[in-house]
């Protein structure tokens, strides 16, 4: 690869080993006694160039300061930035908590996972309390976060040792969290991506990532809030790993070092999601002949993904086994399961097949009745939260069973609305929540986990590919268990112009045929509610 123009890499001879060298301007010599700024770059020449490119641009942003305040410390942070650092590290270990939920990698046990966050804690503990020095690893995620933020602390000064004192209040916090939740005593909910402060630039600096999701999130196709978030989370990830580049001077040899970054503690899926959205950012800007740019440096990377994640379904004796667990014989109803949602929620996705994001946003004037057939409508409508994977297309009618009319279903929908309510699990949507699903999503799987249900793939999604694979079992054709289950084919479409079109005398015919509770050792009821917390 070819040395970008102002870039200093030098390596020593008969070494493989690359270095970042910069020569101090003579008005700042007294600042730096060695006279150079060295840095020790990644193995690979592509990967060098990236960060030594990054490097450059921040040495520029120092030898600034320094001209400026005489200082190549910040004196102080905003309190906007103070908030930033502790809300972030807050989100960070919430979201890896969520994440080790859902994708429980092999390499990191429940029990292991239980020891990192107890010798984080401890670590914590020991800087607060005990005034030990930070362990190797906070001082990572500090740094980590004033990098981000592209702020150099005097680490001797009073102002460090303040911001390091309330990042480590925040760590604790989130760590208490987590036992919580561990411990099944509440569920605290992951707290959204914080946006930086916004800064002032100047006009010569050029757009930088920041502008082109801005512009992305305003004028690129219709997009969920929650995508136009990790979007910024992407770019944010992207200039802590190769720094804040103009535009036009992001190549795809950055993206390549930013890929070999992520890879060494996420996912391929994760990286992919990554480049996926910064991508779709640089081709609307493309499309718009914005920024005057004239490629997307992230167009075909390559990203290895592994092998797929094992998507279960439940067997007759998992399904004995959750339906005469607590929730569902006794009563309990743990926090968070919210309510009677932890007993309703999983049986309208075994019975009606419904993706999670799905069955919870169900409203009840989707519950209705025709030719004597009960049935729920779902419609894709972003408005009122829900988002059909499908889009339009995935508009369906799923009759409903009739173990669920005799289990209340009809009485409970009858019950809310004299209430007031709108929806079937209104317990989701109490207070500010972005992504209800999710979280319930996260409290189920732990539910499982504690039945002994720890299998990969085992989670609410399974009860959908429970319900169509008891649909095949059944003999049910293929267009009916499309038709149910919203993946629409040309033969569906030709005969009925849309899902929603389906009659709903044979999808009922259909639905009757699934019998997923006759293994249990009595019919199920609903329990009283039990007594005590």
């Amino acid at each position: 690869m070819k040395k970008p123009p102002g870039v200093h890499v030098v390596k020593r001879k008969h070494s493989t080993t690359y270095y970042f060298r910069r020569r101090i301007p003579g008005d700042l010599a007294d600042f730096y006694p060695e006279g150079w700024i060295t840095e020790k770059l990644p193995a690979s020449q592509a990967d060098a160039y990236v960060r030594a490119a990054a490097k450059w641009a921040e040495t520029d942003a120092e030898f600034e300061q320094l001209r400026a305040t005489g200082s190549r410390f910040r004196p102080a942070l905003t309190d906007a930035e103070k908030v930033f650092i502790a809300e972030s590290v807050r989100h960070e270990l919430l979201d890896a908590d969520d994440e080790h939920w859902r994708f429980r990698p092999d390499e990191l046990s429940d029990e292991a996972y239980g020891y990192q966050l107890s010798d984080l804690f401890d670590d914590v503990d020991a800087a607060l309390v005990a005034s030990a020095p930070m362990s190797r690893d906070l001082q990572r995620r500090l740094q980590a976060s004033l990098e981000g933020l592209g702020v150099q602390l005097d680490p001797r000064g009073d102002e460090f040792r303040d911001v390091a004192r309330a990042y480590l209040l925040a760590v604790k916090g989130a760590l208490k969290d987590i036992a919580r939740r561990r411990a099944g005593t509440a569920n605290p909910p992951t707290p959204p991506q914080p946006q930086p402060p916004k800064k002032a630039r100047a006009q010569t600096e050029g757009e930088r990532l920041g502008d082109l999701i801005d512009y992305w999130a305003r004028y690129g196709d219709q997009k969920r809030e929650k995508s136009i978030e990790e979007g910024r989370a992407a770019a944010r990830r992207f200039v802590a790993v190769v720094g804040d580049l103009p535009l036009q001077s992001i190549e795809k040899a950055h993206f390549i070092a930013f890929r070999d970054d992520r890879l060494k503690t996420v996912s391929g899926k994760t990286v992919k999601k990554d480049v996926s959205l910064l991508a779709a950012a640089f081709n609307v800007a493309l499309a718009d002949d914005k920024f005057g740019l004239k490629v997307n440096p992230a167009d075909h990377l390559r990203i290895p993904l592994g092998e797929s994640k094992k998507r279960g379904q439940f067997s007759a004796g998992q399904l004995k086994t959750i339906f005469e667990s607590p929730v569902f014989t006794k009563g309990a109803r743990p926090e968070g399961g919210k309510g009677d949602t932890a007993f309703w929620l999983p049986l309208v996705a075994l019975f009606t097949g419904a993706r999670l994001t799905e069955a919870a946003s169900i409203r009840l004037d989707e519950i209705g009745s025709a030719d004597g057939i009960h049935f729920i409508h779902f419609r894709h409508d972003p408005a009122t939260g829900r988002v059909l994977k499908a889009n339009a297309s995935g508009n369906k009618r799923v009759p409903i069973h009739s173990e669920l009319v005799r289990l209340g279903l009809l009485d409970r929908v009858k019950a809310l609305r004299k209430a007031g309510e709108t929806r079937l699990f209104p317990e989701l949507w109490r207070g500010k929540v972005k992504d209800p699903a999710h979280k319930w999503g996260d409290w189920w799987r732990r539910y499982l986990d504690g039945l002994g249900l720890d299998q990969e793939g085992l989670g609410a999604h399974a009860f959908r590919h429970t319900f169509v694979y008891l649909l095949r079992q059944a003999g049910v054709p293929e267009d009916q268990r499309n038709a149910l289950t919203g993946h629409a084919d040309k033969s569906v479409s030709a005969r009925y112009g849309a899902l929603e079109g389906y009659p709903l005398g044979p999808l009922k015919e259909a639905v009757e045929k699934l019998r997923p509770l006759a293994g249990l050792a009595r019919p199920l009821t609903v329990p009283p509610p039990a007594s005590g917390p």
